[in-house]
């Protein structure tokens, strides 16, 4: 009988130590997953902002926004992108800029000598225009323009690294040096409705060699051209829906 109990006592203690392994396996995967899934995490500017500053020399970290933001909030994760010594993605879709509008100056750093760490850039569906000077000097690669917007300002993506660009057809207005010294831009889509190119928009976009238009050649003829829009861009010709014309 005694050999009985203990051999039940033993088979007892066993089966708990097995529990209790299995669940510290379990705890452990548990731990290793949320942290391999931090990135995917929503955060708000100011939680972004101390994953910024965190962000190490040559590693580059995607932090998705979430959130009504203010114009404080944005220049604390502009000032942020200079200082941070890394790279970094930001994913507005679930977020609320001010009236709507990527606002003045929203990430450009203040020095054209150079460029902040900012490499990609997601907006919300809810933006209707892009300001003046708002990724000016980035290091942005690339950027998708939301169907909404209606205006890109004076300078918004200018010294940027962007390699192609649509604009969609909502769009009317391409302001003054709107992608200027865009090196590394090779193609650009512009929307059917743009009735105006702004004074150099595409000045120094020397790797763009494909454009084409929404619209047709006539359109196209229509549109009001500033001096210089295309001053030293490779591409002479561009492709309208119905045929091609001069760029």
């Amino acid at each position: 009988m005694k050999k009985s109990i203990f051999a039940i006592v033993v088979t007892v203690l066993a089966m708990i130590f097995v529990g209790c392994v299995n669940n510290a396996d379990n705890f452990e995967k548990a731990v290793i997953n949320n942290l391999a899934n931090r990135s995917n995490l929503e955060v708000t500017a100011s939680e972004a902002v101390k994953e910024i500053v965190s962000i190490n020399a040559g590693t580059t970290k995607e932090i998705k926004i979430t959130g009504n933001l203010s114009t404080t909030d944005i220049t604390n994760l502009k000032n942020a992108i200079s200082s941070c010594a890394g790279y970094v993605s930001l994913d507005f879709s679930n977020a609320t800029f001010p009236s709507n509008q990527v606002p003045y100056l929203a990430f450009f750093h203040g020095s054209q000598s150079s460029q902040s760490q900012l490499v990609g850039v997601t907006l919300p569906d809810t933006i209707t225009e892009i300001g003046y000077g708002a990724f000016a000097y980035t290091s942005l690669k690339s950027v998708t323009i939301p169907e909404g917007v209606t205006k890109i300002d004076n300078w918004a993506f200018a010294r940027t690294n962007i390699t192609s660009i649509i604009i969609p057809d909502a769009v009317t207005v391409i302001g003054e040096y709107g992608f200027l010294y865009c090196y590394s831009l090779q193609s650009a889509v512009i929307g059917k409705n743009v009735s105006l190119l702004g004074y150099r928009c595409f000045r120094d976009c020397t790797s763009l060699t494909d454009v084409s238009f929404g619209g047709t050649v006539a359109q196209w003829n229509s549109v009001v051209k500033n001096s210089y829009y295309n001053y030293n861009v490779p591409a002479t010709t561009i492709t309208c829906s119905d045929g091609t014309a001069t760029f």
